[in-house]
């Protein structure tokens, strides 16, 4: 099928026929099953299966949606850390989220009284248009019911019904059994939604009805099918007020599209009208999963971070998937977690050495025996600072023509060209390193220059530990990279890159204990430039460690991510001349660097530093303390994703700006590149990718195939140079030493 698919039930995936099921002749009359899917890019996927889901129900005005997809929200009674309150029992409904903490909007924009627009804002954020009721109501997406024949005169749906999902990549969970897979993500229309990701038999030649697997009874779980949303999860920072004056929420502006989402405009006095679109659990969520400590008490925790959407973490327990309950929540107003800025930073859960617990497992014989386990640990940057790097400080008020700027939990900034050019400073928030427990959100231990305390100052295991580094003053977006040097099971380094251009390296165990008063932050390079560069180059993305024998190779990319569309070299973030870096990293584990590695030539300049080899031009030597390869497009070009390391090379993607020619329609995407990297003699290859824009991170792996009848294993890598499509897979050559080594031998005798 097709998204040109014609109105053709005999052929079609539901009885009325295409992929396009809400109206047919809204648009100059042309028939909307002939719409290609370049205007309508939600066709097909979870939201065919919401629009489906509501061709059943499109007469309930309750405000409830009990028919259609459950939408849980939190309260204040039932959202305390440590509740594990079931989310069914907080339904975003009229009466649930009318109370506390209540729905907020600016009602004057509003034709109804108060408690009928919350209801039509809760079936708008479920997928309802109104203007089936009226087009002069808020939120109404059409200019007009359509004026066709039942069925379609009936249906309710609005053509925005699921939102775009940006940065959030999916969490695939396998539970086996009769559940499968479910995939939880956030889209920013404000919900986080958990889908049914598993797929009717291959026998099965067109989806099975609604509510039913009609050939597996795997395929289903509960009522939901294959491609079925779940439950959607809306955070009441989304659509409460946290500042007043601030009548109009994130969620709020979308359905009221007032003010509409639009480019920034600079006003007559010199300050510019902000309109960015709002986000919501834009960030990637992680996910903790144990079904062998106790096979009775099987556990999934899941961990949502907001990135553009907000200062806040949310934890739920999705042990049964289909009940989900809260768990714990931390904003910047949590007892030590000032320094949180936008959540970018995804956390990792760890196992760190010495911190075990107790649990009591029954046995099939009836007997509970005790059992040590290592307790989960969650690993992040305190994330992003949205009031740096050219934003306008505070935050953007929507309710005002041009928006004023306030201080909110949830403030959403954008860039300002004003400030493009700023001193080099340091951030207000985001600097450090935080490590929590996964299971009550506590803080165990951070990092961060605003620490008031030391490592002699806690104790391991009672008190959290927040230790003061005083060079660490720019935020960490990035992820933190975990590493376990010995292979135990337990993390013994952490590795991170902020926006200054600094790396760093936390020690877990240098004295062998993991005791937090013994862990050690140590910066084992800066790389920003000149400390008079008004912009350095920046790290948005984590490094990779490649360990050795003599040295772990510690891998990095440097790219203003922020702002990739700005073609003029009066933007500092087009002026730099970004590196791929390799730094050895020769320090054992209980040993500390003396001097950070250092690049403090102009971040606008292909100068050299005096500790780092340049392999732009030239295989590297082995010498100094690493080796840079200044990116192939020059100024502007930066990288961005993270580099990934594989056979031996490292893979990364990066983007540089590029003017649009008067006169042509093309879009502004840039010209893409993929790189490979080999990290022990600095030889690259990059080419340029179709399309341009922003490539996605390379895929790395090994697949079995069958070649010539026989079953080999061979490694891919997608989107690396050797094809002109960032989704391109090539088959990357791995050295091996084919000279074999004896490793074991024995003795056979006769006895």
């Amino acid at each position: 099928m097709s998204f040109w698919t014609s109105k053709d039930t005999s052929k079609s995936p539901d009885a009325y026929g295409g992929f396009w099921t809400n109206a047919t002749t809204i648009q100059g009359g042309k028939d909307g099953y002939d719409w290609a899917d370049g205007q309508i890019v939600e066709k097909g996927g979870v939201s065919q299966r919401l629009r489906l889901r509501y061709l059943t129900n499109t007469s309930d005005t309750s405000g409830n949606y009990s028919t259609t997809i459950p939408l849980y929200t939190c309260t204040t009674s039932g959202c305390s850390n440590g509740s594990n309150t079931t989310l069914s029992s907080m339904p975003f409904s009229a009466t649930t989220a009318s109370s506390s903490p209540a729905i907020v909007l600016d009602f004057s924009k509003l034709v109804a009284n108060a408690v009928a627009n919350i209801k039509q804002l809760i079936g708008w954020t479920l997928g309802r248009d109104p203007s089936v009721v009226s087009d002069t109501l808020a939120g109404a997406e059409m200019s007009a019911p359509p004026v066709v024949t039942s069925p379609d005169t009936a249906i309710t749906v609005r053509g925005s019904i699921h939102g775009d999902v940006l940065h959030s990549r999916p969490a695939v969970v396998n539970y086996g059994g009769t559940t499968g897979v479910v995939v939880f993500y956030g889209a920013n229309d404000g919900v986080f939604r958990a889908v049914n990701g598993n797929q009717p038999p291959s026998s099965n030649t067109s989806p099975a009805p609604l509510g039913t697997c009609t050939l597996s009874n795997t395929c289903a779980i509960g009522t939901t099918e294959p491609g079925g949303t779940l439950w959607g999860f809306i955070a009441p920072e989304f659509y409460t007020n946290q500042t007043s004056p601030k009548p109009n929420t994130p969620l709020g502006r979308l359905y009221l599209n007032s003010p509409p989402i639009g480019p920034s405009v600079l006003n007559a006095d010199g300050t510019f009208a902000t309109r960015p679109k709002p986000y919501f659990f834009d960030g990637s969520p992680s996910y903790y999963q144990d079904f062998t400590t106790d096979p009775n008490n099987k556990k999934v925790w899941l961990f949502l971070s907001a990135r553009r959407g907000g200062r806040l973490l949310y934890a739920l327990d999705v042990s049964n998937p289909t009940a989900p309950k809260f768990k714990w929540k931390l904003d910047n107003n949590s007892s030590g977690m000032s320094e949180l800025g936008q959540t970018w930073s995804q956390p990792k859960v760890a196992f760190l050495k010495g911190y075990t617990h107790t649990v009591t497992v029954t046995n099939a014989d009836g007997t509970t025996p005790p059992k040590t386990v290592a307790k989960p640990r969650l690993i992040l940057g305190p994330a992003y600072d949205q009031n740096d790097h050219g934003e306008p400080p505070g935050c953007t008020d929507y309710t005002t023509d041009p928006p004023t700027k306030v201080n909110d939990p949830i403030c959403r900034g954008n860039y300002n060209s004003a400030n493009a050019n700023a001193s080099r400073r340091s951030d207000t928030m985001g600097r450090g390193i935080f490590v929590l427990d996964a299971d009550t959100g506590a803080l165990l231990w951070s990092a961060s220059a605003s620490a008031t305390t030391n490592t002699t100052t806690c104790t391991s295991g009672t008190n959290a530990c927040n230790v003061n580094v005083p060079g660490m003053t720019h935020a960490i977006p990035a992820d933190v990279t975990l590493v376990d040097r010995d292979y135990d099971g337990y993390i013994d380094r952490l590795y991170t890159a902020d926006t200054g251009g600094n790396v760093w390296r936390v020690d877990m165990q240098p004295t062998g204990t993991g005791a937090f008063n013994t862990w050690r932050v140590t910066q084992i390079a800066a790389l920003g430039g000149l400390s008079t560069d008004p912009t350095p180059r920046k790290f948005f993305y984590p490094p990779d460690v490649a360990p050795g024998k003599t040295y772990d190779a510690v891998l990095a990319i440097t790219g203003d991510r922020e702002h990739p569309t700005y073609t003029t070299q009066s933007y500092k973030a087009n002026a730099i001349i970004n590196r791929f870096y390799m730094l050895k990293d020769v320090q054992g584990m209980s040993e500390t660097l003396t001097t950070p590695i250092t690049d403090a030539t102009s971040s606008t300049s292909t100068d050299t530093p005096t500790n780092l080899f340049n392999a732009t031009s030239a295989t590297y030597d082995g010498s100094g303390q690493g080796f840079f390869v200044s990116l192939a497009g020059g100024a502007g070009e930066k990288g961005v994703n993270a580099p990934t390391a594989f056979g031996g090379v490292a893979y990364f993607g990066t983007n540089q700006p590029q003017s649009v020619q008067s006169g042509q329609c093309n879009a502004n995407l840039g010209v893409a590149r993929s790189y490979s990297v080999n990290y022990l003699t600095g030889a690259f290859v990059s080419n340029v990718l179709d399309g341009g824009g922003l490539p996605p991170s390379p895929v790395t792996g090994f697949v079995n195939v069958t070649v010539n009848g026989q079953d080999v294993t061979l490694p891919f890598v997608i989107g690396g140079p050797g094809s002109q499509s960032a989704f391109g897979a090539v088959k990357p050559t791995i050295p091996i030493n084919s000279k074999r080594y004896r490793t074991y031998w024995y003795r056979e005798k006769d006895q």
